[in-house]
């Protein structure tokens, strides 16, 4: 399971000796992603990810995937930014998984979102909850490709960079049920 992977990687940099485990367990993480199902699979998700897919006609890209490095970033990011809104924010660059990190951060966390889209004859914000946002989306990347960057909110100096690896993968955030996966391999909840 993919996700696994993120969380055995992030374990590498804890501390030796702990008295936790620094990665959930298999079992643990499919565990969770069965409650999460169970709990929200009634829900309506879809509206909540329709008015930027009616604002961008490249919604493939912009709504299947979540470049990895940008996942792993977002799992520490996203949760500094929920504690500390008046000291840090995160300014996203990619064209992909946009819908998914809105709905994320915005619909789940609660946190003001402001997604730039740009295309070849415009470019348009949507704001997502009140000002001042907290986390910014643009979907353009630079010849570099996705990144993410922690910024004092104060002086917008440059906290963390996180980039690209050159082994990551991109983590599928599609619609579905884990029931109709026998494997159960799936990256992220369903949303």
């Amino acid at each position: 399971m993919a996700i696994a992977y993120y969380f055995e990687k992030q374990a590498e940099g804890a501390p030796d000796g702990g008295k936790t485990r620094a990665a959930p367990t298999l079992e643990g993480i499919r565990g969770t992603l069965q409650a999460c199902e169970d709990q929200t699979s009634a829900f309506d998700w879809r509206k909540y990810v329709t008015n930027l897919e009616l604002a961008e006609s490249n919604m493939s890209i912009m709504f299947e995937i979540i470049p990895s490095s940008i996942f792993r970033a977002l799992f520490n990011m996203l949760h500094l930014v929920q504690h500390f809104p008046e000291e840090r924010s995160v300014d996203l660059r990619t064209k992909h998984g946009v819908c998914s990190i809105k709905v994320w951060a915005h619909s789940i966390l609660g946190l003001s979102v402001s997604v730039r889209v740009n295309s070849p004859a415009r470019g348009d914000t949507y704001r997502f909850g009140p000002s001042p946002a907290t986390v910014f989306i643009d979907t353009y990347e630079r010849a570099h490709g996705p990144s993410i960057t922690m910024l004092s909110a104060s002086d917008k100096s440059k906290l963390f960079i996180n980039k690209p690896e050159r082994d990551d993968e991109n983590i599928d955030a599609t619609f579905g049920r884990l029931n109709d996966d026998p494997l159960l391999e799936v990256c992220v909840p369903t949303i």
